[in-house]
C-alpha cells in the first residue's frame, strides 16, 4: 500500500485498456481521484456497484459495474470489458469530459443564476 510516482502512474494508465477500482465503500461520497485520471486518459472504468461510482456509470455509460458482494462478478465484468473493448466507451467518455469543461460549467452556472 503505497503511492506510485506520478510518472509510473501515468505510464500504467497509458498502457491500460480499462482501470479497475476495487476500493471498499466509504461513508463519504467522494470518488476516487483515479477515476478521473482514468477518464481524462480515455480509459473506461470497472467499478463497484455503489455510490458514487454507479451514478456515473449509469448516467454517462463510462464503464462497467460489478457487485463486490457477488463472488465472480468482477471476473464477469472483466469478460464484458474484453468483449466490448475500450473503444466502445470513447464517445461516452468524451461526452462526459465535455460536460466538465470550464466553459460548459460556467455557462450552466450562469444559466441557473439567471433563472
Amino acid at each position: 500500500n503505497k503511492f506510485l510516482e506520478y510518472e509510473d502512474f501515468f505510464n500504467l494508465i497509458k498502457q491500460a485498456h480499462f482501470v479497475v477500482l476495487a476500493d471498499e465503500k466509504q461513508q463519504s461520497c467522494v470518488t476516487n481521484g483515479t477515476m478521473m485520471e482514468a477518464l481524462i486518459n480515455y480509459r473506461p472504468i470497472i467499478v463497484p456497484d455503489y455510490e458514487p461510482y454507479n451514478y456515473y456509470v449509469n448516467k454517462y455509460g463510462i464503464g462497467i459495474l460489478f457487485n463486490p458482494q457477488e463472488k465472480g462478478d468482477l471476473a464477469k465484468a472483466i469478460c464484458k470489458a474484453e468483449k466490448l473493448g475500450c473503444r466502445y466507451f470513447f464517445n461516452k467518455i468524451n461526452s462526459f469530459l465535455y460536460l466538465l469543461k470550464f466553459e460548459n460549467v460556467a455557462s450552466n452556472l450562469k444559466n441557473q443564476i439567471d433563472r
